[in-house]
C-alpha cells in the first residue's frame, strides 16, 4: 500500500491543543477503509487544533500549523499533497 494511492484503513486521526500531539487531546477519529473520518459531535476549533496522525503500525505524522475546519480535502488533494502514512 506504499503506491500513495491505495487508503491505508484504520489510521488514527487525532487533534490536540498544541503541535505535535501535545496538550490536551480534543478527540481521536478511526479512518475507515477509504481513508476518511467523521464525527457528529461538535468540535471547538477554538484558536485552532493540531492534527496528528497515527498509522496502525504507530507511525506519526503532525500539521505543526493549527486547524479550525475539520474540511481536511478543501486542502489536502488541492493546494496540499494528501497524507501518506504506513
Amino acid at each position: 500500500m506504499d503506491d500513495l494511492t491505495t487508503a491505508f484503513p484504520g489510521c488514527d486521526v487525532s487533534l490536540y491543543t498544541e503541535a505535535e500531539g501535545k496538550g490536551e487531546l480534543v478527540i481521536s477519529l478511526k479512518a475507515d477503509g477509504k481513508g476518511n473520518f467523521y464525527t457528529g459531535k461538535s468540535i471547538n476549533w477554538g484558536n485552532g487544533l493540531y492534527p496528528t496522525i497515527t498509522s496502525p503500525a504507530g507511525n506519526k505524522e503532525n500539521m505543526l500549523e493549527p486547524i479550525k475546519t475539520g474540511a481536511c480535502n478543501s486542502c489536502h488533494g488541492v493546494t496540499t499533497d494528501r497524507v501518506y502514512i504506513y
